[in-house]
């Protein structure tokens, strides 16, 4: 009898340890399939694309003339970040980082210094600026170091990085980089989260069997409650990192025309990828994204066609898409009481609080707004000058 009474207790014990597996499995897998759904789930169709007028939503705020001087001479504004009293302006092309004077424009230093010697750099993978630190971190590509200046352009620091990566932005978590380079990283993660002092990987997310050629641009943007992102470029997923793993917040569904991203991820083939990419009217290719004002602002392109590009601003509180493939000239004046002829702002290239941040040439300015920003803004602006920035806010 007593046997019998230990037998069914040892069995309702391993009943009981079993039930509780499966519930704990249960609780996972339910955990982690909310938390693969994405928050906003954003559909586009562009035979419902329209010309934007941002002359309807936004006034001019500031116009800023960048000085050119020998030392401050602009190829392509890559990112660029705004404090107090400066704008810091990223040019990867060049490798070079700029600080200007926020309100008139006038070039104050560079940072860093070119060269092969100790404390100097030759190319930067990318650069990040943490603004609670008010400290510059830029990826130095060829040493494999991680650069570290105030904004005086003083070297703080340099960290030796283990791993070689595309981007990187740096928060509470540590260190996300975008990798694209299977040497340190076996398991072929595109997202990596290493620790403070760069000498460990804490988490790898996101494996892929092969890195193909990727579009160029930021992947990691920070929106204004201080709330990163990270957008995959084999994905239309732009994911929220926090608690140190990536969440799905925004998924860009392009109906039957979206890239199969599933497809690519699991192949290893580059002219199966390029057969995939550029011989099938696929829309992706998800670039410059903003959050500025509950908004997502975005473009993509068509992988066949040329260079067709679309804009998208999405509105989070009232989820209401729309799509742009034109722009309409502004015609509001602005705060100092010009009137512009024909200038279009198409793309912006940062943001500014609750402020979007354009960038013209003056080179594509026509004769009468280039006259008006000369006489307005800047005497010595010319032709060949640095891009003109215009800070829109909405009305």
């Amino acid at each position: 009898m007593k046997k019998k009474t230990i037998i069914g207790i040892a069995v309702l014990a391993i009943v009981a340890t079993v039930a509780f597996f499966i519930l704990i499995f249960f609780l996972i897998s339910c955990r982690n399939d909310s938390e693969t759904k994405p928050v906003h789930l954003i559909s586009v169709d562009i035979n419902k694309s329209e010309s934007l007028d941002i002359s309807e939503t936004a006034n001019i705020t500031n116009i800023v003339n960048l000085e050119l001087t020998d030392n401050s001479i602009i190829k392509e504004i890559s990112k660029i970040y705004v404090t107090d009293q400066f704008i810091l302006i990223v040019d990867l092309i060049k490798s070079e980082i700029f600080i200007f004077n926020k309100y008139n424009g006038e070039f104050i230093r560079n940072i860093g210094q070119k060269g092969q010697g100790p404390g100097e750099y030759i190319m930067f993978n990318d650069v990040f600026f943490e603004e609670d630190s008010q400290f510059i971190y830029a990826h130095e590509r060829i040493k494999k170091n991680m650069m570290i200046y105030n904004l005086s352009g003083d070297l703080i620091n340099e960290l030796p990085c283990q791993y070689w990566f595309r981007g990187f932005c740096k928060n509470k978590d540590g260190f996300w980089v975008y990798s694209c380079y299977p040497e340190e990283n076996p398991e072929g993660y595109a997202l990596m989260l290493l620790n403070d002092s760069l000498t460990e990987r804490i988490e790898g997310f996101l494996p892929q069997r092969s890195f193909f050629p990727t579009v160029n641009g930021p992947r990691f943007i920070k929106d204004t409650n201080d709330i990163f992102y990270f957008i995959y470029p084999f994905n239309n997923v732009i994911y929220q990192l926090r608690n140190g793993e990536p969440h799905p917040y925004f998924q860009i569904d392009f109906g039957g025309r979206t890239l199969p991203y599933e497809k690519i991820r699991r192949m290893s083939d580059p002219i199966e990828y390029n057969d995939l990419i550029y011989n099938y009217d696929y829309l992706g290719d998800i670039v410059n994204p903003h959050i500025v004002n509950n908004k997502l602002y975005f473009s993509f392109s068509r992988t066949s066609g040329g260079s067709i590009r679309y804009t998208t601003i999405y509105n989070l509180s009232k989820q209401v898409t729309k799509v742009f493939s034109g722009f309409r000239k502004y015609l509001p004046q602005t705060p100092s009481g010009m009137q512009f002829e024909s200038i279009t702002f198409t793309e912006p290239v940062g943001v500014n609080k609750d402020e979007l941040i354009y960038s013209i040439s003056p080179d594509n300015l026509s004769d009468h707004d280039f006259s008006l920003i000369k006489k307005n803004i800047s005497n010595s602006l010319d032709r060949e000058s640095n891009p003109v920035l215009f800070f829109i806010k909405e009305k």
